[in-house]
């Protein structure tokens, strides 16, 4: 039986090596959105110690106006790059579902020529036995041949 060999196991081999690209980039995606996320969860803590401490001064009576724009000021600065952070986050989350579905397309394409190697592997199988069957009983034919001319 002759060993089955796929013509486009080259372009698999590259649409398999563009699919882990896809995968490696959404994952690179999912790394900055969490390094977002880790800086939107630490802004918003340094917002509740800056209310707090404002809140412990006010509560103790110490009103210093100085104070109290200052921590203004920062709760302002803070706000400002909760904002930036979150159109950061809105960003890369359009660009997760762009490489998502960029991956959905090159699982796609693999998965079509896998199924064209599966279906072309099997018919050249049932080739394959289809040739032998045709052989044995030609080898059949001879012998019966022969045997009724002896």
């Amino acid at each position: 039986m002759r060993q089955f060999t796929f013509r486009l196991e080259t372009v698999l081999k590259l649409r398999e090596q563009e699919r882990e690209d896809r995968k490696r980039d959404l994952q690179q995606a999912y790394a900055a959105r969490d390094i977002l996320s880790q800086q939107q969860n630490a802004l918003e803590m340094e917002r509740k110690n800056l209310d707090a401490t404002l809140r412990k001064s006010l509560l103790q009576g110490n009103i210093d106006a100085d104070h109290m724009l200052a921590c203004r000021r920062y709760e302002t600065v803070l706000n400002a790059q909760r904002d930036y952070l979150v159109q950061q986050l809105a960003a890369i989350d359009a660009e997760i579902e762009k490489r998502q579905q960029a991956l959905v397309e090159a699982n796609r394409a693999v998965r079509i020529l896998e199924l064209l190697r599966e279906k072309q592997r099997a018919d050249h199988e049932k080739h394959e036995k289809s040739r032998e069957i045709k052989e044995l009983d030609e080898i059949g034919n001879r012998k019966s041949r022969n045997l009724h001319e002896l």
